[in-house]
């Protein structure tokens, strides 16, 4: 419960892109799958160096030089970029929008106002159920939207139930509906007098 409470609170830095009556549902950061690249990396060429320095003991040191720099120094640095990179990704959703903060030196914000919002899909591939994380695709009516696909989404399925009651059924919405039916885009009703001169 208190991990739910901390969801809510928009971490430091993030403030800046809401408005001041907006209320932040939920904030996560990607699953660390995203970074499984770059560990494959650093682990399968660290291993591939000590082979190969075991196999060629009479290499060249700067052969050997070549190789560390290629198999270990190398994975390490995409390792660290993709780590920085996971760091400073939210994934946020508010009251009013659906939002993707990312970029470690130059920061971009993707926004999809959840009224723009017509559809969405939920994939899990065999590999995401097995450790957990999902995709998250957004359809919008007219123009291409700057947000349409989430990756590696953690407890997707929370998630996913979260997002959809704000698309689907926001309290706010159909209040906002009951009072001005034409919002939706539907006609103004209109009342007729029962004792009409069509009528009799």
């Amino acid at each position: 419960m208190a991990e739910e409470r901390l969801q809510t609170i928009a971490p430091k830095g993030l403030g800046r892109y809401l408005f001041a009556t907006e209320k932040v549902q939920f904030r996560l950061r990607q699953h660390w799958f995203r970074v499984i690249k770059p560990i494959g990396a650093v682990v399968g060429g660290t291993v591939l160096y000590v082979v190969l320095l075991g196999a060629f003991q009479t290499m060249n040191p700067g052969m050997g030089t070549i190789l560390f720099f290629a198999l270990v120094v190398a994975p390490l640095l995409w390792l660290l970029w993709a780590y920085l990179e996971w760091q400073r990704e939210w994934f946020m959703v508010t009251d009013r929008r659906i939002m993707l903060v990312h970029g470690v030196i130059v920061r971009r914000v993707a926004i999809m106002p959840l009224s723009k919002v017509t559809d969405m899909a939920y994939n899990r591939s065999p590999i995401a159920k097995l450790f957990g994380y999902g995709e998250f695709v957004f359809e919008s009516a007219g123009q291409d939207q700057a947000l349409t696909r989430v990756p590696y989404v953690s407890r997707p399925d929370l998630h996913y139930r979260q997002i959809s009651a704000l698309i689907f059924a926001p309290p706010m919405r159909r209040a906002y509906d009951k009072l001005l039916p034409f919002a939706t885009g539907s006609a103004m009703p209109i009342s007729e007098p029962e004792d009409a001169w069509w009528r009799r």
